[in-house]
């Protein structure tokens, strides 16, 4: 059975991504299971009488009753919800260690389709090629990963915005997006993003050679727009707030486009006003079985 990983710290934007993620298992026919993990501080052998250890003990057991509380709370929403064939499981998972090295644990396991998680508080789309562990996750995740920021409150998915410079990575994660467009019913528009002064001499015939490609997957409701200059973040966010974008999606690979862009701090700046929810789709992607 198909999973969606919820990676959470206990904190409340982590529990506000936690319960956007249920209706996104009900569509997908995915369980849901609730990832935290921590590393415990050895006690120093120099001080035996500190309160370490204790310290440690209290927060393994306080954890994982906070765990099982937002599971509980979870499962409340789920009954508010509206009758659907199946309602997802939900269970949740304690694991000592780093994030990452958890999380490559949990990746070899095939039935992981989706990887959801909060923005750290204090920034919105900042932390999400700031912040230490979500850029972690983002850079050795081979699972599409679901950012959402702690403001904005979760609805359904009507019109998703990807930005693309139409390369090999991006055709995937558009046939992704089609095959999940199918269940959650979403309009897709694909956004051409050309930066000032790149060589594009060819940009018309790629085009058409993406649409091509695009066209095989028969996805029903899709269109194109390009966006080209110097401001490509700044504008970028303007086009989702005119078009009413509900999700703004990317493909992440540290040597592409959007790796280059993401490492200019002009550019992480403008980021910063993006306030919709971020799907970034890895461009070497597996999926645990859509």
């Amino acid at each position: 059975m198909k999973k969606i990983l919820v990676l959470t710290d206990l904190g409340s934007t982590a529990a506000h991504a936690a319960s956007a993620a249920l209706p996104l298992c009900c569509a997908l026919h995915a369980n849901l299971v609730l990832l935290h993990t921590w590393t415990p501080q050895p006690a120093l052998e120099a001080y035996p009488n500190n309160s370490w250890g204790i310290d440690n003990l209290l927060y393994g057991e306080q954890s994982k009753g906070q765990l099982e509380a937002l599971k509980e709370n979870l499962q409340e929403e789920l009954v508010a919800m509206p009758a659907t064939e199946r309602l997802p499981s939900i269970e949740w998972r304690h694991e000592d260690g780093s994030l990452t090295d958890c999380l490559q644990l949990h990746l070899h396991h095939k039935d992981i389709e989706l990887i959801v998680m909060g923005s750290r508080r204090g920034g919105r789309l900042d932390h999400l090629f700031l912040g230490s562990d979500t850029r972690a996750v983002i850079d050795h995740s081979n699972r599409p990963v679901l950012v959402f920021p702690e403001d904005k409150k979760a609805g359904p998915i009507k019109k998703v915005t990807f930005a693309s410079d139409l390369n090999e990575g991006d055709l995937r994660a558009v046939h992704y997006l089609t095959r999940i467009g199918r269940l959650l019913g979403f309009e897709l528009e694909i956004i051409h993003v050309m930066l000032y002064g790149s060589q594009e001499d060819d940009a018309a015939l790629r085009q058409e050679e993406f649409k091509k490609m695009i066209d095989k997957f028969r996805f029903p409701n899709i269109s194109y727009h390009n966006i080209y200059g110097r401001d490509i973040t700044g504008r970028l966010n303007r086009h989702c707030l005119e078009n009413k974008s509900d999700l703004l999606v990317l493909c992440h690979d540290q040597h592409s486009f959007w790796g280059r862009l993401f490492g200019n701090s002009q550019s992480i700046k403008l980021l910063k006003k993006q306030e919709l929810p971020v799907l970034v789709i890895p461009a070497y992607l597996e999926t645990g079985g859509l």
